[in-house]
Parts: structure tokens; C-alpha cells; sequence
């Protein structure tokens, strides 16, 4: 649907999306069936009902749901950019659909969970839908879009979700953040606090514990957009189970934000410290490059981890503590 909007919206930048997923199924009765958006309402339903079973009232609403017409208001904030002109054959786009299938598809909600107040634990709160766009030329991500579909309940049951968004595009930078914090939310005994996956937990927090507070929450996606929000410090991860589509927009957001995702492996070199500004500025991931000598999706692995941060003195700090070890 992401593919079929921006091709409407902006012909030719359809074949410019790159993710995760892939539109190809295969039904209960073996047929493989290319799942695509059409010209029309009639169409998409008959596509629809072939991976549905012949499930028709699904495959109407769903249909009926793409076909919409939505309209977004255009953030005053977009002004900034009116004059910059955008060539589509110099940018292309990452996109993961979704970020947290495991938490979608269980649909639990942490009971503790405070919209803009507190981190998520698990549950439907940590799915995200991730765009960015990066420049092919340098690779650096330019704008990020991150919806956020189960962000509060009205009732106690009906959800609503939310759209962050950044841009930075040359010396121009904008971002829609209206909840997020000037300064990050800090942890008992003001110390800044860390996110990470579990399987880092427990070897970060050796390390960190003196000047952090290290925690963890579901989805890639999310952690990152915890930092967006200045819910945290930080996202560390050592390990490479991470994706350019992961990366990408909140990538562009924090680039709008003054923050960046540089590579972990990278950051705790050596000569960092020493080549502070040039070695930040070097080791932000980029978007356009494979891996070498990886196939398949390894080929947009990040390979030497991340580290994700919305202040450098942060992100020095972070250095600094890891390299102890």
C-alpha cells in the first residue's frame, strides 16, 4: 500500500521502495498470489478474496479501506522546505510495514503503560510502520515518517495512533514532535537511560550501570522512536539484528533533531574520542551501499550494531563507559 501511495502521489517513486516484506502469498489451496492494490475497488476485493479463502466481507472492507481518500493536514513546519527541490531519481526509500509483528499479532497491552510518560514493555503500543528516504549520492537519511497506530485508547478499548516526522534536507531541518521532551526523561538518580535488546541487557548494564539505567522493550522500531521522544537517552545494540528499513527514518528524524545512529563497533574504536567531530560525522549508518560479501536481506544488515542518540554529549558519554570494559 506505502508503494501504491507514493506512486500515486509521485510517479515513478513506486520502484524506489525497498523492504522487508513482499507482496507474494500462497493460499490454502497452494496458489501463489501476488497481492497488489488496482485500479479500482472491484479489483483489489477479487485479488483480496483469493488469500482470504473466498472470505468476501474481509476482503470488502479491506478493499474498501485502500481505496480511501485521506487527507493529512500539511504541517506549518513544511514551509521550510517549499523551496527546495527534491530530484526522484537522487533519493530512494526503506519502509518496514511492520515493526513488532510479535506484539501484533498477541495484541496484549502493558497494563503500566503511559502514553508520552513512560516506555512500553510490550504489547500493541510497540508496533510501528517506518518510511525514510535517504540521498543515494552520500546515503544519509533525509525523511522519516513513524506511525505509531496504537499509541492511546479513548475507552479503554478503541485505539488511536499517532504520526512522527522529520526532516533534514541540507541545512534545513523540521520536525512534528508534539510530545516530545527538550531534555531526556532521566531515571531514578538522574541517570540517563539506555535502551537495548534483552539479549544485550544484561552485558551492557556491566558497563553502563554507573552513569545509566539500562532497559528494554520489543520492537526496533519503538526503541528508537523512545529516543525520538526523549523517553530515553539512548539505544544501544551490539549485536547485528537490525535492518537499513529498521534504521531509516527514525534515523532522518534524530538527523532533524541535532541526534544520529552512528555504528557501535566503530564508536568504541580507539581514535574516536580523538577525531570526535569527523568520527561522528563518518560513522552515521548510511542507506545506499550493501554489505560486502552478504546475500539476501544480510545484505542491509547492520552488521556492527547501533547506537541511537539525540544528543552527542550523550552519545560521548556512552563511548566512553563501553570502552572501559
Amino acid at each position: 500500500m506505502i508503494r501504491h501511495d507514493l506512486e500515486k502521489k509521485f510517479s515513478g517513486m513506486g520502484k524506489r521502495v525497498t523492504g522487508e516484506e513482499n507482496n507474494k502469498f500462497t493460499n490454502i489451496v497452494g496458489e501463489s498470489v501476488t497481492v497488489e492494490i488496482k485500479d479500482n475497488k472491484k479489483k483489489t476485493m477479487s485479488t483480496l478474496m483469493k488469500i482470504l479463502s473466498g472470505n468476501d466481507r474481509a476482503a470488502g472492507v479491506l478493499s474498501e479501506l485502500v481505496h480511501q481518500d485521506v487527507t493529512v493536514p500539511r504541517p506549518a513546519e513544511l514551509q521550510k522546505f517549499e523551496s527546495i527541490q527534491l530530484d526522484k531519481k537522487t533519493i530512494g526509500v526503506w519502509v518496514d510495514p511492520i515493526d513488532g509483528t510479535a506484539e501484533y499479532i498477541t495484541g496484549n497491552r502493558d497494563p503500566e503503560f503511559r502514553p508520552g510518560e513512560n516506555i512500553s514493555q510490550n504489547g500493541l503500543p510497540n508496533v510501528t510502520v517506518l518510511i525514510g528516504v535517504y540521498e543515494k549520492a552520500t546515503g544519509l537519511p533525509i525523511i522519516g515518517v513513524i506511525n505509531q497506530p496504537f499509541f492511546q485508547t479513548t475507552d479503554g478499548k478503541a485505539w488511536t495512533g499517532r504520526m512522527v516526522w522529520g526532516a533534514c534536507i541540507g541545512d534545513v531541518r523540521a520536525t512534528c514532535l508534539p510530545m516530545a521532551r527538550s531534555e531526556p526523561l532521566l531515571a531514578e538518580g538522574d541517570k540517563h537511560a539506555v535502551l537495548t535488546s534483552m539479549s544485550d541487557c544484561k552485558k551492557l548494564g556491566t558497563y553502563l550501570c554507573e552513569n545509566f539505567e539500562v532497559l528494554t522493550a520489543p520492537g526496533a522500531g519503538y526503541k528508537l522512536l523512545c529516543v525520538i521522544d526523549r523517553l530515553c537517552s539512548a539505544y544501544v545494540l551490539s549485536k547485528d539484528n537490525t535492518y537499513r528499513w529498521d534504521t531509516c527514518a527514525p534515523h532522518a528524524i534524530l538527523r532533524a533533531m541535532g541526534g544520529g545512529v552512528v555504528k557501535h563497533k566503530q564508536t568504541l574504536s580507539a581514535d574516536f574520542k580523538a577525531k570526535r567531530d569527523q568520527s561522528v560525522r563518518e560513522l552515521q549508518i548510511t542507506y545506499h551501499k550493501a554489505e560486502p560479501k552478504a546475500a539476501g536481506s544480510n545484505a542491509w544488515c547492520n552488521m556492527q550494531g547501533v547506537i541511537a542518540y539525540c544528543d552527542e554529549e550523550v552519545l560521548m558519554k556512552l563511548a566512553e563507559s563501553l570502552t572501559r570494559k
